[in-house]
């Protein structure tokens, strides 16, 4: 025997249209959490023409050491991501603060031209991705270059094809000290 709401399943009208919605819902929730392919690498990355470091542009605020914002005069370089795994150093990250290429190896926030309180890889809704730098001696093809070295003084990427001090600005103070870094070499596209 079938009642007004039945609808020959033996549930009522409303309880199937809850059913559904539930169901449907449910589908809904698994398609949204579904991963998204991982950032295999980046590119978009610059070398300020005033600082001399590798910087991202793209964020509203992009402090440069040498004052105002950087000014981006290069090729387009492509950096790779830690989860492709390959030679290099890894702990590479996006300053959420100054939007340089920091190195966060040990735990070191760096001195930061954006922020007094050192390098931030949290900012503007974001949080960078680990990035891994291979050596000038680890080439593993494609069109890059060498001479980007590590400041030790404030933590960043910078072009130097002298091997001690980069005519770049440093946050720091000064210029950029990179004496005793790998030579990196950087692909671009």
């Amino acid at each position: 025997m079938t009642t007004e709401d039945d609808n020959g399943t033996g549930l009522s009208r409303r309880r199937a249209m809850l059913l559904a919605g539930a169901t449907a819902a449910a589908l809904a929730g698994l398609e949204a959490a579904v991963p998204t392919p991982a950032l295999a690498a980046q590119s978009g990355w610059r070398w300020c023409l005033q600082c001399g470091s590798l910087w991202r542009p793209g964020l509203p605020y992009n402090a440069c050491p040498a004052g105002g914002a950087h000014v981006a005069r290069s090729w387009n370089y492509v950096l790779k991501v830690e989860s492709e795994g390959g030679p290099g150093q890894p702990e590479w990250r996006l300053c959420a603060n100054c939007q340089a290429l920091w190195w966060r190896g040990n735990g070191n926030t760096g001195q930061c031209s954006g922020a007094p309180m050192g390098h931030n890889e949290v900012g503007w809704g974001t949080i960078s991705p680990r990035y891994v730098l291979e050596t000038a001696t680890a080439n593993t093809g494609g069109t890059g270059q060498a001479n980007w070295r590590y400041c030790s003084n404030c933590h960043v990427m910078v072009y130097n094809d002298t091997g001690t001090n980069s005519a770049g600005r440093c946050a720091a103070g000064g210029r950029h000290y990179t004496g005793g870094s790998w030579n990196f070499r950087i692909k671009y596209v």
